[in-house]
């Protein structure tokens, strides 16, 4: 703004304190303001009424023109009716219009006398006020007033580029790394230039912001040699009063120096995250482990109650091994317990820029994108544990791209939707369906174990959260993460009255689950069996049922947290009818979900014993 006043407005002596002053205030006026004489000349005007009437790119001297020939004749009339009364005071106000082109403009008019020292009336001074916000000038002349008034005082690379996508302004180019410097032309899209220079084929976030009127920034890195320029370009709208989009505000920050930093303490990080994979690997081995003992535990039961064995002294060895093993299990997981409540509150842009990003940042011949929200999101979390989960898919993803992987962070309402796209080949049907599975990998022969995509799903599931793979634009693989659970959907009516005594087993595991209903029947009970809470719903809606017993996780669908608190919300059935079942009691969510409700529960791996005492004292109470 300087600059353009000392080639405009500043026609006095620089010496004069009073003139300064005089000049400053009238150019700190947010409104179109234009000084004039007894004869309608105009003697000064502010920049933004400059911008406003000038008709070119180029901003003229507008002093000694007459105003009337930017009034129509109804405020031309009003003006010359204040200035043949001169000896009134105080402001007057009304309703006008300014003739911009062939555009007339409404404002509301607000006319005072300008005295000097000593109280002598000089000049008419004139504010114009826009009747509907500062937009009312037209986009043109307000994004002159973004690049000539505002744009000098931002101390980055910036650009202001129009709805045409051609650049109007750029200021401090200079400040560019002498390598974008040397390439760069300052009329040309510094975000498109930057897109091809670090051979990025996905499109610029510029044509994104103009389609959705959003703000986005990434961090992009230049390769020159041996050495790395990292940049954050922010693209932002510039919006109308229609929220329709007419322009964009680009600026770019060097952010090498940080990357650097970064640097010296990816070590550290590397070691981190591997003693993470040994920490999660111990609670997920234990998880997994506890469904098949379980089932071998329950079953040596009902043979032992069979009594139709040759080799009880066999069983009863296996029945006190397999106890041992339960034992071993509570131990190791009161131990760890004391970790996996580590949760805290966390800003997941700054977790991801701090812990993730950084192990990413010199890929060989592939590039991680990461486009970040507009606006922090929180979420509560172990940092390093979720940290490590997104390496982890991010990892997979990078090993089947082509050339990139994007990974987005957006908000949608209550959720965190974070997805992982890579340009890579996809990922089969017949593969999907395991891909999360523990020791699952189609690549057995280079060595790779199949714990990643498992452990992160733990991490991401123990948050409330669920993650989906499914197929991106481009073909490739498409990870999706939302944080945290999804909503809850409501069901029919529980039904409870009359009929026999009906047990409904919610159990995704279909040997322990046909166990338990063996068993059961056994005592004389009718029972149900479904592997996931949504077929469970229909037979709750069709059936009186008088007991469930309730896994808390299944691989797809709503978990049995959310199931539990539709079936006992508004007293539709009773908690102490509910037994929990669960071999994941290391969660935190689990722990405080099991603290807080009113049915008891029982952790895998159990004996059928422990069930059939537990719904004899409910049959008795009937």
């Amino acid at each position: 703004m300087s600059e353009h006043l000392s080639e405009n407005n500043m026609s006095f002596d620089e010496d004069s304190i009073y003139l300064r002053r005089f000049y400053l205030l009238i150019n700190c006026c947010d409104h179109p303001l234009v000084i004039i004489d007894e004869n309608g000349r105009i003697k000064e005007f502010n920049i933004i009424f400059q911008q406003i009437v000038a008709q070119s790119e180029v901003l003229h001297d507008l002093r000694g023109q007459s105003i009337f020939k930017y009034l129509d004749d109804a405020t031309s009339n009003e003006i010359k009716k204040v200035l043949r009364h001169r000896s009134m005071v105080g402001n007057f106000r009304f309703d006008g219009s300014l003739i911009i082109g062939e555009r007339k403009v409404d404002y509301k008019f607000r006319v005072s006398y300008y005295c000097d020292e000593s109280g002598t009336i000089r000049e008419l001074m004139i504010i114009l006020e826009p009747v509907s916000g500062i937009n009312n000038i037209g986009p043109e002349p307000f994004i002159r007033y973004l690049g000539e008034v505002l744009l000098p005082y931002v101390t980055l690379t910036s650009q202001i580029i129009g709805a045409n996508k051609k650049v109007i302004y750029s200021v401090n180019w200079d400040d560019l790394p002498p390598l974008l410097k040397q390439e760069f032309k300052a009329d040309k899209r510094i975000c498109c230039s930057l897109f091809r220079k670090s051979g990025r084929t996905s499109e610029c976030i510029c044509d994104k912001v103009l389609r959705e009127g959003r703000t986005y920034i990434e961090e992009v890195c230049i390769e020159n040699g041996s050495d790395q320029i990292w940049v954050a370009l922010a693209v932002m709208p510039i919006m109308s009063e229609d929220k329709s989009v007419y322009g964009l505000l680009v600026t770019l920050d060097n952010i090498s120096e940080q990357r650097k930093l970064a640097k010296s303490v990816e070590e550290y990080i590397e070691v981190i995250q591997k003693n993470l994979v040994d920490c999660q690997l111990v609670p997920t081995l234990i998880r997994r482990l506890r469904e098949p003992i379980s089932y071998i535990l329950s079953g040596v039961n009902f043979l032992l109650e069979e009594g139709n064995t040759t080799n009880p002294l066999i069983l009863a060895r296996i029945k006190k091994k397999c106890e041992e093993c339960r034992e071993i299990f509570n131990q190791i997981g009161g131990f760890l317990g004391e970790f996996s409540e580590a949760f805290i509150k966390v800003e997941v842009d700054a977790l991801v820029r701090s812990m993730v990003l950084p192990v990413f940042s010199e890929s060989d011949d592939k590039k991680v994108v990461f486009r970040f929200s507009a606006s922090p999101v929180y979420i509560s979390c172990v940092p390093y544990q979720f940290a490590q989960a997104l390496i982890a898919i991010i990892d997979n993803s990078l090993r089947y791209a082509s050339k990139e992987v994007l990974v987005s962070l957006v908000p949608e309402g209550k959720e965190l939707i974070i997805t992982v796209e890579d340009d890579g080949k996809g990922v089969p049907e017949e593969i999907r369906k395991q891909i999360f599975t523990p020791f699952f990998t189609p690549e057995r022969e280079s060595g790779r174990i199949g714990l990643g995509l498992s452990l992160a799903k733990t991490v991401i599931e123990s948050l409330g959260g669920h993650i989906s793979v499914g197929q991106s634009k481009s073909g490739g693989a498409n990870f999706t993460i939302r944080l945290p659970a999804l909503e809850v959907v409501s069901i029919g009516e529980v039904r409870k009255e009359g009929g026999s005594f009906n047990i409904l087993v919610i159990e995704d595991d279909e040997d322990l689950a046909d166990l338990l209903k063996s068993s059961l029947q056994k005592e004389g009970y009718n029972v149900y069996v479904s592997r996931d809470c949504e077929k469970a719903k229909e037979i709750i809606t069709t059936t009186p049922i008088s007991f469930i017993i309730l896994d808390l996780l299944f691989p797809e669908g709503p978990t049995g947290l959310s199931f539990y608190e539709e079936i006992t919300q508004k007293e539709r059935f009773s908690e102490d009818r509910i037994l929990v079942i669960t071999g994941d009691s290391l969660s935190p969510f689990t722990k405080i979900f099991l603290k807080s409700i009113k049915s008891p529960y029982l952790e895998k791996p159990f004996d059928l014993d422990s069930i059939k005492s537990l719904i004899a004292r409910v049959v008795e109470r009937e």
